[in-house]
């Protein structure tokens, strides 16, 4: 099922869906690194590249989508915790 758009075409409807359907103002989305086909199909989905950062003991690609600009983002970190940074912080914090 590789290379046919499948992933694309579902994380579109996710996204438009839970948009539609909820009050939700954002989505993250994270792929390992090295990971370039799920890191490309976050950014076909119109996600925005945030950096690379360490999320639970593992460096990950970190991606957003949200209903609107921001100059803030909000990023979870362990046990339910929130940390809202603005972007030239979190890329500060890039490794």
């Amino acid at each position: 099922y590789w290379n046919k758009g499948y992933a694309t075409e579902i994380g579109k409807e996710i996204i438009s869906e839970a948009f539609k359907t909820t009050n939700i103002i954002g989505i993250y989305g994270m792929a390992e690194p090295e990971n370039t086909a799920s890191r490309r199909v976050l950014q076909k989905i119109g996600m925005k590249y945030l950096g690379i950062n360490e999320f639970r003991d593992q460096k990950d690609a970190f991606y957003y989508i949200g209903r609107f600009v921001s100059h803030s983002f909000t990023i979870a970190v362990h046990n339910n915790e929130y940390l809202t940074i603005n972007k030239q912080e979190f890329l500060g914090r890039s490794i």
